[in-house]
């Protein structure tokens, strides 16, 4: 990493899209990125001093330099004009954008092309590749302080790639332009894992909405099993992400500025007069199949079949860019002879010599006449089958200053969630789409204001500088205030294996407390499928026959299958917190006792009937119930939806009154038990016979183990005392392992170490 003990006096931003930003771009009315937003939020950046880093694919590679050659050419432009442009081989630019279009758009806009059947395509490949030298060429240039800012879907793997390689002061966030989609299109893509890991190397990811924050957090449970909050994810350890919505806005200035030249001011007083007898209701869209373009043409034709009179008087002007990045050249030829037909049949059947309902403009228009139609439209109509946001409606109503004429949207653009004075539409209901269009057309004067108002408002305060700056100062914060898990002096530390297994080796008197499931065996999806591994076996075995050792499962688990699995050895065994006990008598096998005779049971039948029902509620949930503690797994359920009816679930249980229970939160399962019967009771049953122990290690996985850690930490006097966590996660335990495998090691190396 370039710089890594340099001041930064300035704080330097690196805006990271798919194609490189030009201070000049070429012919009129083009902007330096593909995305008006991205670019008017830099610009405005450079005008408030901030120093900002343009970094992307430049398409202008020759393809015949060496790879020395590309370096220093990059750092030839990135000293000179301060950006930094990215060399792709014609065949990587090729596969990185043909996987991102054909896969990642298509199914993050829910639009099922030919492409998105060939999920597995060697693209996959290329596609990470052209992220690790975006990764790789950034490396070079970020240093400490730095704010690096990524704008491309075609970019999701490269936060990962980047964070392992840049220092943790090194801020680095995301932002989807496009939807999330809902975990149940999600989870079908084969790379599903990599992408969700791939932006959470980010810091903080933003979103345009809030539904697409809850379907990214959704899918980071139901993929990962992370661990979620209101503001985020945590993720590898001690590292959390935020996650939050920052609506996009435009720059109002690059519509207001176009209306105020004179040849602007020409053209739309042109257009009145060629129009100044008709409603003109007017689309302008990009030739994707997610803008809806055969759609709104059949709500047009239907407009006109339901309401004859405004036949010879209203005049959709349809400007359709070819420009489009996402669509095979075949898929776009069969795109563009649909809309072809459609036009040439709302024309045919309802045009004459005088009259063409439909004006198409299928070309590229420049800016200052794209803006002059916006200005004389009596109505706009974007209405998208899908969109991040959707600022060509921003467009229209800056241009509609002096008209404030309504605009029909799409209630499946990230937009209707911020505009609240427009129409909402679904753009399949032809019917409802034609009837908005009469709508709109017939509205009052004072209607119009109000509407307007409302829309325009929000435009005009929530513009492509507000957006930018939200996202930075949710940044800063983020160095202000990290969540409390991060606080160094309450991070749980790893577990070093050769201290422990050095402290074994030299202790004389040894006592080993494990859970069972999620620590000695993987957590599976229905209980009687944890069976034990004979190496599991053999290793409790060899454990349990060393000098001076003795082993205990402390387990929920019921007594038939524990006894079943584990009986045959000459280890103690603890199951349902505490309720049958049986003591570790070394080379014997011991009577089980319980304490039953104690305890009033009058309350399982009950408690049996209410887990039932929302059993039955809650789909892929099951019951438990052993032979005193009865338990509601969820962990087949849906993520989402489990935590609710769980929560439910405990709200019902604690309004019931008068119950001897304690009810019990474990891991995806609530539990009943009888009050005062935990796993710390029985660590305290084991201690009270023999406390002559100078090793003492401890292991579970959930909030049920946290009461043995807690009983251990009474004994003062051993020599060596270990509680170790499962995962990383909020404990009392004194360390902790990533995963149930790494228990198996340990054990492991405990048994090699005699």
């Amino acid at each position: 990493m370039s710089g890594e003990g340099e001041e930064n006096e300035v704080q330097r931003i690196f805006i990271v899209s798919n194609r490189l930003y030009e201070s000049e771009p070429q012919g009129p009315g083009t902007v330096g990125l593909l995305n008006n937003c991205v670019t008017s939020a830099g610009r405005s950046l450079e005008s408030q001093g901030k120093k900002v880093i343009w970094v992307g694919h430049d398409s202008s590679f020759d393809q015949s330099i060496s790879e020395g050659e590309v370096d220093e050419k990059t750092r030839e432009i990135f000293e000179r004009d301060g950006r930094i442009p990215i060399f792709l081989k014609k065949e990587d630019e090729k596969g990185w954008y043909s996987y991102g279009s054909n896969v990642l758009w298509a199914l993050f806009h829910y639009y099922g092309s030919s492409g998105l059947h060939d999920l597995d395509a060697p693209t996959w490949s290329t596609f990470l590749k052209v992220n690790q030298l975006f990764a790789d060429t950034l490396g070079k240039y970020v240093r400490k302080g730095d704010v690096v800012m990524i704008q491309a879907y075609q970019l999701m793997v490269l936060p990962k790639y980047l964070r392992e390689m840049v220092c943790k002061d090194v801020l680095i966030s995301y932002f989807f332009h496009i939807p999330f989609p809902s975990s149940e299109l999600y989870r079908g893509l084969p790379s599903r894992k990599e992408i969700l890991e791939g932006v959470l190397g980010s810091d903080l990811i933003g979103f345009q909405t809030f539904a697409y924050a809850r379907h990214f957090k959704s899918c980071c449970a139901a993929i990962l099993g992370h661990t979620l909050t209101d503001k985020g994810v945590w993720v590898d350890e001690e590292r959390f992400v935020r996650l939050d919505a920052f609506p996009a806005g435009i720059d109002p200035n690059n519509v207001l500025s176009q209306l105020d030249k004179p040849e602007v001011k020409s053209r739309i007083a042109e257009l009145k007069e060629t129009y100044k007898d008709k409603k003109i209701i007017v689309c302008r869209d990009r030739m994707e199949y997610i803008k809806g373009v055969p759609h709104k043409l059949m709500a047009f034709q239907m407009f006109l079949e339901r309401y004859p009179e405004w036949i010879g008087k209203a005049v959709m002007i349809l400007m359709c860019s070819v420009n489009s990045s996402v669509l095979e050249e075949d898929e776009h030829q069969e795109l563009k002879e649909e809309i072809d037909r459609a036009v040439g049949r709302v024309n045919g059947k309802f045009g004459t010599v005088q009259y063409m309902p439909v004006h198409y403009l299928n070309r590229a228009i420049n800016w200052e006449e794209v803006v002059s139609i916006f200005a004389i439209a009596d109505a706009g109509l974007i209405t998208p089958l899908r969109d991040g946001m959707n600022l060509t409606c921003h467009e229209f109503l800056c241009a509609q200053v002096e008209k404030k004429s309504p605009l029909i949207l799409s209630e499946f653009a990230g937009a209707a969630q911020c505009l609240s004075g427009t129409i909402l539409v679904n753009p399949w209901d032809y019917k409802r789409v034609s009837k908005a269009i009469l709508e709109a057309f017939t509205m009052s004067e004072s209607q119009k204001n109000v509407r307007f108002r409302h829309s325009h408002e929000y435009v005009k305060t929530h513009n492509s500088q507000f957006w930018i700056n939200s996202i930075l100062a949710e940044v800063d914060l983020m160095k202000l205030s990290a969540p409390k898990l991060q606080n160094e002096d309450q991070i749980t530390p790893k577990a070093k294996f050769k201290s422990i297994v050095d402290a074994y080796s030299k202790s004389t008197k040894r006592l080993l407390l494990l859970d069972y499931d999620g620590t000695l065996s993987p957590l599976a999806s229905l209980p009687e499928h944890a069976v034990p591994t004979p190496k599991l076996l053999n290793l409790l075995n060899d454990l349990s026959r060393g000098t001076e050792t003795y082993v205990y499962v402390i387990s929920g688990r019921d007594r038939r299958s524990l006894g079943e699995w584990l009986g045959t050895l000459p280890i103690g065994l603890s199951c349902e917190h505490g309720l049958f006990f049986r003591t570790c008598v070394k080379d014997e096998i011991s009577e089980w006792q319980d304490i039953l005779e104690e305890m009033d049971l009058s309350w399982k039948s009950d408690i049996k009937a209410i887990f039932d029902d929302f059993k039955d509620r809650t789909p892929g949930a099951f019951v438990e119930v052993k032979e005193v503690n009865v338990t509601w797994h969820y962990r087949n359920a849906d993520p989402e939806y489990g935590e609710i009816q769980k929560n439910q679930l405990l709200s019902h249980l604690h309004s019931i009154p008068g119950l001897p229970i304690d009810i019990l939160v474990g891991k995806k399962a609530v539990e009943v038990r009888p009050r005062g019967i935990n796993k710390g009771s029985v660590v305290r049953r084991i201690m009270t016979v023999d406390r002559d122990f100078d090793f003492v290690m401890c292991i579970g996985d959930d909030v049920t183990d946290e009461d043995m850690f807690e009983e251990i930490r009474r004994y003062d006097g051993i020599d060596h005392c270990f509680t170790i966590m499962v995962d990383k996660k909020p404990t009392g335990a004194s360390c902790y392992v990533r995963e149930q495998s790494d228990v198996i090691t340990l054990l492991d190396m405990m048994t090699s170490s005699h």
